[in-house]
């Protein structure tokens, strides 16, 4: 069983999915306050709000505010919420960069903790500056989803147009604002793996594979030449896994008889596939099926091949709040958009990967694991354009960056479709 995550760093805390799903008694949160006090290691502590409900529909125990409205204007009272479920991003900045970005773990009685990290890609290019002090003169809030809509899984909106994401521009208030001292906090990461110890790399996974290795070719220099496998273009699931299998240990094979290799590097990865799919087996809150079939494969992998080096590549953020569907060419499109991220949310994306990584720390700790996930939180503007979930080769090149180390003559792809 891969259970026991509790609160989950990035946005949302995540532990017990359905205690904060979407619920009759909340309201779509109106704006923020930044409240004195703080959290664990200097966290912001927001308090969300609703507007005040009338007559009969008032809920005697809210707390009214003062001064907090949804466009901060003195004198307007909104309420206190005293339920969670909002995911939301936030920024600081001063008047040309963003400088920091806000990592919220949610309280689920309407507070929310945030720290910050480094914006990227500051926090590769200045290293020994990832724990500082930030100063910003501005704080930026979007809301992607609130009342626990965002953690709602398959088939849970079935019957819905929409993922029903908010994207939406939110006040954020306080007394306290201006002037507040920010502490950056180090991001999650792993240690480079050195290329220098292999002859050969095989790279096999989706689009985000492609980005990771063969998009940022031109600007990263590797001692191993890369040999690009097969897309899976599916979810990782207990029915596709023998297709997995199959394909893979095809394009290992056919490597291994044409290079003639021995020191071989495995990377892979799936996620962002399985995070979107809405098929029979994507019906688990946790994602139960998945990372049974991702057990299942590295067992079989590394029992057909145990002379191979197998890395994992975790998961890559999503920014539901990058993507406007309605501003697809046609109908169509903007109707396929929605379907597409109807399931699409951080707080999904963020537990796969924490899930990810728990399974294979503890059945399969022989494999390396690749840590992006913040790194990719962190570069909302390295985008591609109207696309929450695929990088810029800005974005690729750092990702290639953290993920591995070792110089030499170049980096040469061959597709195994032509070899």
């Amino acid at each position: 069983a891969i259970g026991g995550i509790g609160a989950i760093g990035g946005i949302g805390a995540i532990g017990g999915i359905g205690a904060v799903g979407a619920s009759d008694d909340c309201q779509t949160t109106t704006s923020f306050r930044l409240l004195a006090e703080r959290g664990a290691n200097g966290a912001w502590v927001l308090q969300s709000l609703q507007a005040p409900p009338s007559g009969s529909e008032r809920n005697p125990m809210a707390q009214r505010v003062s001064g907090a409205g949804s466009n901060g204007s003195k004198g307007e009272q909104h309420v206190a919420k005293t339920v969670g479920g909002d995911e939301f991003y936030i920024t600081l900045q001063n008047a040309s960069q963003i400088l920091a970005v806000g990592h919220t773990t949610d309280m689920h009685n309407g507070l929310y903790e945030v720290s910050y990290q480094r914006a990227e890609p500051l926090g590769r290019l200045e290293r020994e500056h990832f724990e500082g002090e930030c100063s910003f003169s501005q704080a930026k809030v979007v809301l992607e989803y609130s009342c626990g809509v965002g953690a709602m899984a398959p088939p849970s909106k079935l019957l819905w147009d929409t993922g029903r994401s908010i994207v939406r521009p939110m006040t954020l208030t306080g007394d306290v604002l201006s002037g507040v001292p920010v502490r950056y906090v180090a991001s999650d990461t792993s240690p480079p793996i050195d290329l220098k110890s292999f002859d050969h790399m095989l790279a096999v996974g989706d689009s985000l594979i492609e980005q990771l290795i063969v998009q940022s070719a031109p600007n990263f220099r590797i001692s191993s030449s890369v040999t690009r496998g097969f897309d899976p273009r599916s979810a990782l699931s207990t029915v596709t896994l023998p297709t997995f299998v199959k394909l893979l240990s095809k394009d290992v094979e056919k490597m291994q008889a044409f290079k003639n290799k021995k020191r071989i590097l495995l990377v892979m990865g799936t996620g962002v596939w399985d995070l979107l799919e809405t098929t029979p087996q994507q019906n688990f809150p946790r994602f139960e099926d998945h990372l049974s079939a991702l057990d299942q494969l590295l067992s079989e992998i590394q029992r057909l091949f145990p002379d191979i080096s197998v890395a994992w590549k975790g998961m890559t953020a999503v920014h539901t709040h990058l993507i406007n569907c309605d501003s697809t060419p046609t109908a169509f499109d903007a109707k396929w958009c929605h379907i597409r991220i109807k399931y699409m949310s951080s707080s999904r994306a963020r537990l796969l990967d924490q899930l990810q990584q728990k399974l294979l720390t503890e059945r399969h700790p022989n494999v390396r694991v690749i840590k992006l996930y913040d790194l990719t939180f962190n570069s909302h503007l390295m985008h591609q354009e109207n696309d929450g979930r695929h990088y810029s080769t800005s974005t690729c090149k750092l990702m290639s960056q953290a993920a591995f180390t070792g110089g030499g003559s170049g980096l040469s792809r061959r597709d195994l479709s032509g070899s």
